[in-house]
């Protein structure tokens, strides 16, 4: 039987180089994955993309469309394309909304 786990939020963030998600601290929110997590994202048109999203321990910076090579780093322009070039910089609070499917498997959305 498998329970669903407590939904949790990432902030977009910015590494001095490109937008990255950082994750919330994991002793608050033990729920958060780790490691290659299969996410569905829900876009506010109703279409949806599947990601592989990388979760290491303070950050998520790795992701790549289900259907593309595991490895290709697709995130910083999903992030762009969904929030614009000033993802994750000073000033901005922007945020992507997690919520347990199954297993290791989860949907997200951008926070509205």
């Amino acid at each position: 039987m498998s329970f669903k786990k407590k939904p949790f939020r990432c902030k977009l963030w910015h590494n001095q180089r490109y937008a990255i998600l950082k994750t919330p601290n994991r002793k608050k929110e033990p729920q958060v994955p780790s490691g290659e997590t299969l996410c569905r994202f829900m876009a506010p048109d109703g279409t949806s993309e599947i990601w592989v999203l990388v979760f290491r321990k303070i950050a998520v910076n790795t992701g790549w469309l289900f259907a593309d090579k595991p490895g290709t780093n697709g995130l910083k322009h999903f992030l762009v394309r969904h929030y614009g070039p000033e993802a994750g910089k000073p000033g901005r609070a922007d945020y992507l909304i997690f919520e347990h499917v199954s297993g290791n498997r989860w949907t997200f959305r951008k926070e509205t």
